[in-house]
Protein backbone atom coordinates (compact mmCIF):
# COMPACT_ATOMS: atom_id res chain seq x y z
CA UNK A 1 0.00 0.00 0.00
CA UNK A 2 2.88 2.37 0.89
CA UNK A 3 4.58 1.67 -2.47
CA UNK A 4 1.43 2.54 -4.42
CA UNK A 5 0.99 5.76 -2.40
CA UNK A 6 4.60 6.77 -3.02
CA UNK A 7 4.25 6.07 -6.75
CA UNK A 8 1.06 8.16 -6.86
CA UNK A 9 2.87 11.09 -5.19
CA UNK A 10 5.79 10.86 -7.64
CA UNK A 11 3.45 10.84 -10.63
CA UNK A 12 1.57 13.79 -9.16
CA UNK A 13 4.83 15.72 -8.74
CA UNK A 14 5.82 14.95 -12.32
CA UNK A 15 2.54 16.35 -13.59
CA UNK A 16 2.77 19.47 -11.41
CA UNK A 17 6.41 20.35 -12.10
CA UNK A 18 6.96 21.47 -15.71
CA UNK A 19 9.50 19.64 -17.79
CA UNK A 20 11.18 22.99 -18.46
CA UNK A 21 11.98 25.49 -15.70
CA UNK A 22 13.14 28.72 -17.24
CA UNK A 23 16.18 30.37 -15.65
CA UNK A 24 17.92 33.64 -16.30
CA UNK A 25 20.55 36.13 -15.33
CA UNK A 26 21.37 39.69 -16.30
CA UNK A 27 24.67 41.00 -17.64
CA UNK A 28 25.36 44.73 -17.94
CA UNK A 29 27.91 46.08 -20.39
CA UNK A 30 28.94 49.40 -21.89
CA UNK A 31 30.18 47.76 -25.10
CA UNK A 32 27.74 48.33 -27.96
CA UNK A 33 29.19 45.46 -30.04
CA UNK A 34 27.96 42.84 -27.57
CA UNK A 35 25.98 40.94 -30.25
CA UNK A 36 29.10 40.40 -32.34
CA UNK A 37 31.08 39.37 -29.27
CA UNK A 38 28.35 36.88 -28.31
CA UNK A 39 27.66 35.32 -31.70
CA UNK A 40 30.95 35.75 -33.58
CA UNK A 41 33.69 35.44 -30.95
CA UNK A 42 33.65 31.61 -31.16
CA UNK A 43 34.21 31.67 -27.40
CA UNK A 44 33.39 28.54 -25.40
CA UNK A 45 31.57 30.85 -22.98
CA UNK A 46 30.34 33.77 -25.12
CA UNK A 47 29.65 35.98 -22.11
CA UNK A 48 33.38 35.86 -21.36
CA UNK A 49 33.99 37.90 -24.52
CA UNK A 50 31.82 40.75 -23.22
CA UNK A 51 33.28 43.05 -20.52
CA UNK A 52 30.70 43.52 -17.77
CA UNK A 53 30.23 46.17 -15.13
CA UNK A 54 28.02 47.27 -12.27
CA UNK A 55 29.48 50.83 -12.23
CA UNK A 56 27.71 53.22 -14.59
CA UNK A 57 28.45 56.89 -15.11
CA UNK A 58 25.92 59.58 -15.85
CA UNK A 59 25.71 60.17 -19.63
CA UNK A 60 27.26 56.75 -20.28
CA UNK A 61 25.21 54.42 -22.45
CA UNK A 62 24.88 50.87 -21.13
CA UNK A 63 23.17 47.71 -22.30
CA UNK A 64 21.14 45.19 -20.29
CA UNK A 65 21.62 41.65 -21.60
CA UNK A 66 19.01 39.07 -20.46
CA UNK A 67 20.42 35.54 -20.63
CA UNK A 68 17.98 32.65 -20.46
CA UNK A 69 17.93 28.85 -20.50
CA UNK A 70 15.60 25.98 -19.64
CA UNK A 71 12.59 27.41 -21.49
CA UNK A 72 10.06 25.33 -23.35
CA UNK A 73 9.24 25.18 -27.06
CA UNK A 74 6.24 24.31 -29.18
CA UNK A 75 5.85 21.22 -31.37
CA UNK A 76 8.12 22.80 -33.99
CA UNK A 77 10.78 23.52 -31.34
CA UNK A 78 10.13 27.23 -31.57
CA UNK A 79 10.58 29.32 -28.43
CA UNK A 80 8.17 32.07 -27.40
CA UNK A 81 9.72 34.15 -24.63
CA UNK A 82 9.11 37.78 -23.69
CA UNK A 83 10.28 39.90 -20.79
CA UNK A 84 9.45 42.99 -18.77
CA UNK A 85 12.25 45.28 -17.57
CA UNK A 86 12.30 48.04 -15.00
CA UNK A 87 14.97 50.36 -13.65
CA UNK A 88 14.10 51.72 -10.21
CA UNK A 89 15.62 53.76 -7.44
CA UNK A 90 13.54 53.02 -4.37
CA UNK A 91 9.95 53.51 -5.49
CA UNK A 92 10.88 55.78 -8.40
CA UNK A 93 10.62 54.03 -11.76
CA UNK A 94 12.90 55.40 -14.48
CA UNK A 95 12.26 52.79 -17.14
CA UNK A 96 9.37 50.36 -17.49
CA UNK A 97 9.23 48.24 -20.63
CA UNK A 98 6.76 45.40 -21.06
CA UNK A 99 6.46 42.47 -23.44
CA UNK A 100 9.88 42.91 -24.95
CA UNK A 101 10.70 40.19 -27.48
CA UNK A 102 13.04 37.74 -25.81
CA UNK A 103 13.34 34.64 -27.97
CA UNK A 104 11.16 33.57 -30.90
CA UNK A 105 13.40 31.28 -32.92
CA UNK A 106 13.72 27.51 -33.34
CA UNK A 107 15.89 26.07 -30.56
CA UNK A 108 17.23 22.52 -30.50
CA UNK A 109 18.94 22.63 -27.09
CA UNK A 110 17.06 24.65 -24.50
CA UNK A 111 19.59 23.77 -21.80
CA UNK A 112 22.09 26.11 -23.49
CA UNK A 113 22.26 29.77 -22.51
CA UNK A 114 20.73 32.22 -24.98
CA UNK A 115 21.04 35.97 -25.26
CA UNK A 116 17.63 37.54 -25.81
CA UNK A 117 17.00 38.86 -29.30
CA UNK A 118 16.10 42.33 -28.07
CA UNK A 119 18.50 44.13 -25.73
CA UNK A 120 17.54 47.45 -24.16
CA UNK A 121 19.93 50.28 -23.47
CA UNK A 122 19.72 53.29 -21.18
CA UNK A 123 21.68 56.41 -20.31
CA UNK A 124 21.34 58.36 -17.08
CA UNK A 125 21.12 62.11 -17.55
CA UNK A 126 23.66 64.50 -16.06
CA UNK A 127 21.18 65.56 -13.37
CA UNK A 128 20.16 62.00 -12.38
CA UNK A 129 20.55 61.10 -8.73
CA UNK A 130 23.64 59.13 -7.86
CA UNK A 131 23.59 55.91 -5.87
CA UNK A 132 22.24 52.40 -6.35
CA UNK A 133 19.57 51.45 -8.86
CA UNK A 134 17.82 48.12 -9.29
CA UNK A 135 17.35 46.55 -12.70
CA UNK A 136 14.65 43.86 -12.58
CA UNK A 137 13.65 41.52 -15.38
CA UNK A 138 10.67 39.17 -15.40
CA UNK A 139 10.77 36.60 -18.18
CA UNK A 140 7.64 34.80 -19.36
CA UNK A 141 7.83 31.50 -21.23
CA UNK A 142 4.59 31.49 -23.26
CA UNK A 143 5.02 27.83 -24.19
CA UNK A 144 4.12 26.75 -20.66
CA UNK A 145 3.29 29.92 -18.72
CA UNK A 146 6.41 29.71 -16.56
CA UNK A 147 7.97 32.93 -15.25
CA UNK A 148 11.21 33.86 -13.54
CA UNK A 149 12.57 37.12 -12.18
CA UNK A 150 16.18 38.20 -11.90
CA UNK A 151 18.19 41.40 -11.99
CA UNK A 152 21.20 43.36 -10.87
CA UNK A 153 22.10 46.35 -8.72
CA UNK A 154 24.12 49.05 -10.45
CA UNK A 155 25.91 52.01 -8.93
CA UNK A 156 25.49 55.34 -10.73
CA UNK A 157 27.76 58.35 -10.29
CA UNK A 158 29.18 61.30 -12.14
CA UNK A 159 32.47 60.51 -13.85
CA UNK A 160 35.44 62.20 -12.24
CA UNK A 161 38.88 61.92 -13.78
CA UNK A 162 41.48 60.81 -11.25
CA UNK A 163 44.95 60.96 -12.86
CA UNK A 164 46.98 57.75 -12.83
CA UNK A 165 49.54 58.77 -15.41
CA UNK A 166 51.42 56.22 -17.46
CA UNK A 167 55.12 56.55 -16.76
CA UNK A 168 56.70 54.00 -19.12
CA UNK A 169 55.87 53.00 -22.72
CA UNK A 170 55.39 49.31 -21.89
CA UNK A 171 52.45 49.87 -19.55
CA UNK A 172 50.86 52.30 -22.00
CA UNK A 173 51.10 49.93 -24.96
CA UNK A 174 49.80 46.95 -22.98
CA UNK A 175 46.78 49.03 -21.99
CA UNK A 176 46.33 50.30 -25.55
CA UNK A 177 46.56 46.83 -27.12
CA UNK A 178 44.04 45.27 -24.73
CA UNK A 179 41.73 48.21 -24.10
CA UNK A 180 38.91 46.40 -25.92
CA UNK A 181 38.94 43.71 -23.22
CA UNK A 182 38.08 46.27 -20.55
CA UNK A 183 41.66 46.26 -19.22
CA UNK A 184 42.14 49.05 -16.68
CA UNK A 185 38.97 51.04 -17.41
CA UNK A 186 38.88 54.79 -16.74
CA UNK A 187 42.39 55.30 -18.14
CA UNK A 188 41.32 56.83 -21.43
CA UNK A 189 42.42 60.33 -20.40
CA UNK A 190 45.66 58.96 -18.91
CA UNK A 191 46.36 57.38 -22.29
CA UNK A 192 45.53 60.58 -24.16
CA UNK A 193 47.94 62.60 -22.00
CA UNK A 194 50.73 60.06 -22.45
CA UNK A 195 50.25 60.01 -26.22
CA UNK A 196 50.46 63.81 -26.20
CA UNK A 197 54.16 63.72 -25.40
CA UNK A 198 56.31 64.79 -28.39
CA UNK A 199 58.35 61.57 -28.19
CA UNK A 200 55.17 59.61 -28.92
CA UNK A 201 54.49 61.48 -32.17
CA UNK A 202 57.87 61.43 -33.90
CA UNK A 203 56.84 58.88 -36.53
CA UNK A 204 53.82 59.92 -38.66
CA UNK A 205 53.24 56.28 -39.62
CA UNK A 206 52.62 55.46 -35.95
CA UNK A 207 50.88 58.71 -35.07
CA UNK A 208 48.00 58.16 -37.51
CA UNK A 209 46.88 54.82 -35.99
CA UNK A 210 47.07 56.28 -32.49
CA UNK A 211 44.86 59.19 -33.53
CA UNK A 212 42.43 56.60 -34.87
CA UNK A 213 42.65 54.64 -31.62
CA UNK A 214 41.68 57.62 -29.46
CA UNK A 215 39.00 58.79 -31.87
CA UNK A 216 37.44 55.32 -31.67
CA UNK A 217 37.80 55.33 -27.90
CA UNK A 218 36.21 58.72 -27.26
CA UNK A 219 33.47 58.90 -29.89
CA UNK A 220 30.01 59.26 -28.42
CA UNK A 221 31.23 59.03 -24.81
CA UNK A 222 29.96 62.35 -23.51
CA UNK A 223 30.81 61.58 -19.91
CA UNK A 224 34.46 61.26 -21.00
CA UNK A 225 34.40 64.23 -23.35
CA UNK A 226 33.00 66.43 -20.62
CA UNK A 227 35.76 65.26 -18.28
CA UNK A 228 38.42 66.04 -20.90
CA UNK A 229 36.97 69.52 -21.29
CA UNK A 230 36.97 70.03 -17.54
CA UNK A 231 40.62 68.93 -17.31
CA UNK A 232 41.71 71.02 -20.31
CA UNK A 233 43.03 74.02 -18.35
CA UNK A 234 45.26 71.72 -16.28
CA UNK A 235 47.03 70.34 -19.37
CA UNK A 236 50.39 71.48 -20.73
CA UNK A 237 50.78 72.86 -24.26
CA UNK A 238 51.40 69.52 -25.97
CA UNK A 239 48.49 67.89 -24.17
CA UNK A 240 46.14 70.71 -25.13
CA UNK A 241 47.05 70.61 -28.82
CA UNK A 242 46.74 66.82 -29.06
CA UNK A 243 43.43 66.99 -27.21
CA UNK A 244 42.13 69.61 -29.65
CA UNK A 245 43.13 67.36 -32.56
CA UNK A 246 41.40 64.27 -31.17
CA UNK A 247 38.27 66.10 -30.04
CA UNK A 248 37.99 67.50 -33.56
CA UNK A 249 38.06 63.92 -34.90
CA UNK A 250 35.00 63.09 -32.80
CA UNK A 251 33.28 66.41 -33.64
CA UNK A 252 33.42 67.71 -30.09
CA UNK A 253 34.21 71.42 -29.85
CA UNK A 254 31.47 73.22 -27.91
CA UNK A 255 31.84 76.95 -27.30
CA UNK A 256 32.48 76.20 -23.62
CA UNK A 257 35.67 74.40 -24.70
CA UNK A 258 36.72 76.87 -27.39
CA UNK A 259 36.58 79.70 -24.85
CA UNK A 260 39.50 77.99 -23.11
CA UNK A 261 41.70 78.14 -26.22
CA UNK A 262 44.49 80.70 -26.34
CA UNK A 263 45.33 82.44 -29.62
CA UNK A 264 47.73 79.72 -30.80
CA UNK A 265 45.28 76.96 -29.90
CA UNK A 266 42.42 78.70 -31.69
CA UNK A 267 44.62 78.98 -34.78
CA UNK A 268 45.57 75.30 -34.47
CA UNK A 269 41.90 74.34 -34.16
CA UNK A 270 41.03 76.31 -37.28
CA UNK A 271 43.79 74.41 -39.09
CA UNK A 272 42.52 70.93 -38.16
CA UNK A 273 38.79 71.70 -38.17
CA UNK A 274 36.99 69.77 -40.84
CA UNK A 275 39.79 67.24 -41.31
CA UNK A 276 39.18 63.66 -40.32
CA UNK A 277 40.83 60.27 -40.54
CA UNK A 278 41.33 58.48 -43.86
CA UNK A 279 38.21 56.67 -45.06
CA UNK A 280 38.33 52.88 -44.99
CA UNK A 281 37.12 51.68 -48.42
CA UNK A 282 34.32 49.17 -48.86
CA UNK A 283 36.62 47.15 -51.12
CA UNK A 284 39.71 45.20 -50.03
CA UNK A 285 42.16 47.35 -48.07
CA UNK A 286 45.39 47.53 -50.05
CA UNK A 287 47.16 50.19 -48.03
CA UNK A 288 49.44 49.32 -45.07
CA UNK A 289 48.67 52.64 -43.35
CA UNK A 290 44.96 51.86 -43.41
CA UNK A 291 45.67 48.38 -42.06
CA UNK A 292 47.52 49.91 -39.10
CA UNK A 293 44.58 52.25 -38.58
CA UNK A 294 42.17 49.30 -38.56
CA UNK A 295 44.29 47.46 -35.99
CA UNK A 296 44.26 50.54 -33.76
CA UNK A 297 40.49 50.86 -34.07
CA UNK A 298 40.11 47.17 -33.17
CA UNK A 299 42.29 47.60 -30.07
CA UNK A 300 39.99 50.42 -28.96
CA UNK A 301 36.68 48.68 -29.61
CA UNK A 302 37.01 44.95 -30.27
CA UNK A 303 34.81 45.51 -33.32
CA UNK A 304 34.11 42.55 -35.60
CA UNK A 305 33.86 44.88 -38.58
CA UNK A 306 37.43 46.13 -38.07
CA UNK A 307 38.73 42.58 -37.64
CA UNK A 308 36.83 41.44 -40.73
CA UNK A 309 38.33 44.20 -42.89
CA UNK A 310 41.83 43.23 -41.77
CA UNK A 311 41.24 39.53 -42.42
CA UNK A 312 39.75 40.21 -45.84
CA UNK A 313 43.09 41.67 -46.91
CA UNK A 314 44.20 38.04 -47.21
CA UNK A 315 42.32 38.12 -50.52
CA UNK A 316 45.53 39.70 -51.85
CA UNK A 317 47.12 36.24 -51.67
CA UNK A 318 46.35 36.02 -55.39
CA UNK A 319 49.36 38.30 -55.89
CA UNK A 320 51.71 35.94 -54.06
CA UNK A 321 54.91 35.64 -56.09
CA UNK A 322 54.47 39.07 -57.69
CA UNK A 323 57.62 40.43 -56.02
CA UNK A 324 59.75 37.63 -57.45
CA UNK A 325 58.17 38.08 -60.85
CA UNK A 326 58.76 41.82 -60.71
CA UNK A 327 62.55 41.41 -60.76
CA UNK A 328 62.27 39.44 -64.01
CA UNK A 329 59.47 41.45 -65.61
CA UNK A 330 59.42 44.57 -67.70
CA UNK A 331 58.78 46.47 -64.45
CA UNK A 332 55.60 48.04 -65.75
CA UNK A 333 53.30 50.03 -63.51
CA UNK A 334 51.03 46.97 -63.27
CA UNK A 335 53.97 44.76 -62.24
CA UNK A 336 54.99 47.28 -59.60
CA UNK A 337 51.44 47.60 -58.26
CA UNK A 338 51.00 43.84 -57.93
CA UNK A 339 54.36 43.49 -56.19
CA UNK A 340 53.29 46.17 -53.72
CA UNK A 341 50.01 44.39 -53.07
CA UNK A 342 51.92 41.23 -52.25
CA UNK A 343 53.85 43.15 -49.57
CA UNK A 344 50.51 44.22 -48.09
CA UNK A 345 49.35 40.59 -48.08
CA UNK A 346 52.59 39.42 -46.45
CA UNK A 347 52.26 42.14 -43.80
CA UNK A 348 48.74 40.96 -42.96
CA UNK A 349 49.90 37.36 -42.64
CA UNK A 350 52.75 38.34 -40.33
CA UNK A 351 50.49 40.61 -38.22
CA UNK A 352 47.95 37.82 -37.80
CA UNK A 353 50.54 35.15 -36.99
CA UNK A 354 52.04 37.42 -34.36
CA UNK A 355 48.84 38.76 -32.83
CA UNK A 356 46.19 36.03 -32.98
CA UNK A 357 47.76 33.91 -30.19
CA UNK A 358 47.55 36.95 -27.90
CA UNK A 359 44.14 38.24 -28.96
CA UNK A 360 41.50 35.49 -28.51
CA UNK A 361 38.64 37.77 -29.56
CA UNK A 362 40.22 38.51 -32.95
CA UNK A 363 41.14 34.84 -33.34
CA UNK A 364 37.56 33.89 -32.52
CA UNK A 365 36.26 36.28 -35.16
CA UNK A 366 38.59 34.61 -37.69
CA UNK A 367 37.28 31.17 -36.72
CA UNK A 368 33.75 32.48 -37.20
CA UNK A 369 34.68 33.81 -40.65
CA UNK A 370 35.93 30.35 -41.66
CA UNK A 371 32.38 28.99 -41.53
CA UNK A 372 30.53 32.17 -42.58
CA UNK A 373 28.92 31.95 -46.02
CA UNK A 374 29.89 35.51 -46.90
CA UNK A 375 33.62 34.82 -46.47
CA UNK A 376 35.38 34.58 -49.83
CA UNK A 377 36.91 31.11 -50.42
CA UNK A 378 40.43 32.52 -50.90
CA UNK A 379 40.15 34.40 -47.60
CA UNK A 380 38.98 31.25 -45.79
CA UNK A 381 41.89 29.29 -47.25
CA UNK A 382 44.37 31.86 -45.98
CA UNK A 383 42.70 32.09 -42.56
CA UNK A 384 43.32 28.37 -42.10
CA UNK A 385 47.03 29.16 -42.21
CA UNK A 386 46.97 31.69 -39.38
CA UNK A 387 44.17 30.87 -36.90
CA UNK A 388 44.91 29.32 -33.55
CA UNK A 389 42.88 26.20 -32.78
Amino acid sequence: MMVKKTLFVLLLVLFIIPLHAIEGRLAVTTYSNFFDRWYKSNAEVPLGAIPQTSQIYKRQAFYMLPLISGFGTDAKKKANVTYNLTIKKGTTVLLDRKNVKGLTKVVNDTSAVFLCETVLNYEFTADAKGGEYEIAITVTDHSNGEKTTFGQTISVSAYKYIPRKFTVPDSFFVWQNYCYEGLEPDREIDGLLYFSQPKMQLDPEKTLPMLGFFAELFKGKFYLLNAVEEHFTKMDTNERLTTIHILNLVSYAPQSLQKKFNVDEQQYYEGVKGYGLPVIPDSTVKNPFLLNLLWAKFFASGSFEHAKKIAETLELSKYEGAMARYTESGKTEKDQQEAFWETVYQKTVQDLLQRLPNHPLFNGYCLYMLSAKETAPEVATQLERVVVR
